[in-house]
Formats: C-alpha cells, sequence, structure tokens
C-alpha cells in the first residue's frame, strides 16, 4: 500500500495538470478559488495537506468534477471508466436513464453472443 506522502504527491501532479490545462498560473487559481496561491503551490508539490473544502474549491475554480483529482495511476480503469460514465450521466432525467440502461443491456448481450 502507498504511504499517505505518495498520494499527497499525486494528488498534486493531478492539480498541476489539471491547472495548466486551463491555462491557469498559481496566482490566477488562488484568486478563483478563494486560496493563496503559495498554498496550492504547495498543495502541487505534496508538502500541504488539503481538505475536502479546500479540494471542493479547486475544483470548482478548474471547472471539473472534484473526483477527477484523486483519480491516480494505479486506480483500475474499470473504476476510472465507472466514476466518468456517473459523471456523464448524473443529470440526466429517468427517461434519458433508462434509455441508456436499454442501450448497455443491448451492447452487453451482443457481446455475449458474439464470444461463443
Amino acid at each position: 500500500m502507498k504511504k499517505i506522502e505518495e498520494y499527497r504527491k499525486q494528488f498534486g501532479k493531478n492539480l498541476r495538470r489539471y491547472r495548466l490545462q486551463k491555462n491557469m498560473t498559481l496566482d490566477e487559481l488562488g484568486i478563483k478559488s478563494g486560496l493563496n496561491f503559495k498554498y496550492i503551490g504547495g498543495v502541487e508539490r505534496g508538502t500541504y495537506n488539503i481538505s475536502f473544502d479546500n479540494i471542493i474549491k479547486i475544483a470548482q475554480a478548474l471547472e471539473i468534477e472534484p473526483y477527477k483529482l484523486l483519480i491516480f495511476p494505479d486506480t483500475p480503469k474499470s473504476s476510472a471508466y465507472f466514476s466518468e460514465i456517473l459523471a456523464l450521466i448524473s443529470n440526466e432525467e429517468t427517461e434519458r436513464l433508462e434509455f441508456y440502461y436499454k442501450i448497455l443491456a443491448l451492447l452487453k448481450n451482443f457481446q455475449k453472443e458474439n464470444q461463443s
């Protein structure tokens, strides 16, 4: 099992990657999130611990779902896909969810039939 410090560093790498994808400086992210840019830099380096509230503030400032900051390279791909699917359908109406379910069921049956 990984040490806490290793997870903290990986979280920081994820944070930096998303910040750079948005072409934001530490200062800009600090202003948008309401957090000090030095604190955010420490989180990116893995030297500072981060609270759940601050994860939410940073994710909102980056306009991403908070869970994305917590997906690490050793996270099983199935878990990452499951999280992505949940994010995609989380605000859908019941009728649309039923439609998606039927499509997935058809795909699964098609796959079973073609494996034999």
